[in-house]
């Protein structure tokens, strides 16, 4: 076991002095927040000018009320949000303008688009929006939301009902989801729940595949300048492995020791309020063990791998199994006491995530916490035994992959 030791020593050590460590520790929180703010910050931007459209209005109903309520609409600095010049176009006209006006936009002479209004005879009148692109869903929902309130004005008009009156019975009272606890009544924010939930699913996806390619690329480096076999001239394979594995683990610590300072120093007193860092005196043994039980199985597969090439592909393969979870996260946040997913919560490979997620939403008893982290800690062991039987065979082993049948028979050697 000292032999174990001096190895992690000797594996952190050089490992934690890297320019790829250093560079992990700092992009990786940058990757995090780049994930959470720019697809926010790119969704509320508006746009800088005023558009230019139009309106076509084949039921004469609309036009000149939609046209001025659309008009008072402004943009974040203050300008109109649309420019609409106004067009009387006879009856008899509306198919050769709707041609011109299509013409127009597809050319981008002046117009960016044009609001056409016409009658269906099954399902009454219809709104289109038609452009060369897409449009602004902010804009698009702005002109929906203007002239359908137009639209209801008038058949309540015609109807002679008053707006307060329709206002009341069409008010939805909303569902507040309301979490009952032993230490009281917590009202529930599923968007905060499955995002806390999300950062730790993918910072333990980030560390492993940083820490788990690092180790495979290492494998392959050692054996292919032969230095791993002047490693095991003097300590056995089952110490060099479990000193890597131990070396890893101090690794990790330190990089979350690291994101937890810069995550305090940030976000200060707002973690407090967030249940996922509540939990955290549980998600912390979940999160070493998978990481435990993930690098494991890394050190015992990547050890029969000889070129880069290969040691990518594996790579790739082991992280498809740390990303998996990461699919059934919704089904597990809205229905944390399904059948299937207390059948995840104990299956080693998707145990600690599934875990760490229910947690986040109900009370799990303390006893499915010990049987989790139970089971998880025998797969740990069995695992470790599996891969100290392929890695001493395959850490000497060189040319091709090594077949199922060349597996089975090294597992099945003493």
């Amino acid at each position: 076991m000292k032999k174990a030791f001096e190895v992690a020593k000797w594996e952190y050590l050089q490992k934690v002095t890297s320019k790829e460590f250093i560079i992990s520790v700092v992009i990786t929180p940058v990757i995090f927040l780049v994930f959470s703010l720019l697809p926010t910050l790119l969704a509320d931007k508006d746009s800088d000018a005023p558009k230019a459209i139009t309106i076509l209005d084949s039921t004469g109903l609309y036009a000149p009320e939609l046209a001025t309520k659309l008009e008072k609409q402004k943009l974040d600095n203050g300008q109109p949000r649309f420019v609409i010049p106004r067009t009387d176009v006879a009856p008899n006209q509306i198919v050769e303008t709707k041609k011109r006006l299509d013409d127009s936009v597809v050319n981008r002479t002046v117009l960016e688009g044009y609001i056409y209004i016409y009658d269906k005879p099954d399902s009454g009148v219809q709104l289109e929006f038609r452009s060369k692109s897409i449009g602004s869903f902010r804009d698009l929902g702005i002109i929906e939301n203007t002239f359908n309130n137009i639209r209801r004005e008038k058949m309540l008009e015609h109807e002679n009902i008053k707006q307060s009156l329709l206002d009341s019975l069409t008010k939805n009272v909303g569902l507040q989801s309301v979490k009952i606890t032993t230490e009281g009544v917590e009202e529930i924010d599923f968007e905060k729940q499955f995002f806390s939930t999300f950062i730790i699913i993918m910072a333990l996806f980030f560390i492993l595949m940083f820490t788990g390619g690092s180790l495979v690329r290492s494998l392959v480096e050692e054996k292919s300048n032969r230095l791993i076999e002047i490693i095991l001239s003097s300590c056995k394979a089952e110490d060099l492995l479990l000193g890597k594995v131990m070396g890893l683990t101090l690794l990790v610590l330190t990089q979350m020791g690291i994101w937890a300072l810069l995550a305090v120093g940030y976000a200060g007193p707002m973690l407090a309020t967030t249940s996922a860092f509540q939990n955290l005196h549980i998600v912390i043994p979940y999160f070493l063990l998978a990481f435990l039980f993930y690098v494991s199985i890394f050190v015992g597969v990547g050890s029969i791998v000889n070129t880069e090439q290969e040691a990518q592909q594996i790579t790739g393969y082991l992280t498809l199994l740390v990303i998996f979870p990461v699919v059934l996260l919704m089904p597990i946040i809205q229905n944390p006491d399904q059948e299937l997913v207390k059948i995840f919560a104990y299956i080693p490979f998707t145990s600690p995530l599934v875990m760490i997620a229910r947690m986040n939403v109900v009370s799990v008893p303390f006893y499915e916490h010990l049987i989790a982290m139970g089971i998880l800690l025998l797969s740990i062991i069995l695992v470790i035994k599996l891969s100290v039987k392929i890695f001493r065979i395959g850490i000497l082993s060189y040319g091709k992959i090594p077949s199922m049948k060349e597996l089975m028979n090294w597992l099945r050697s003493n």
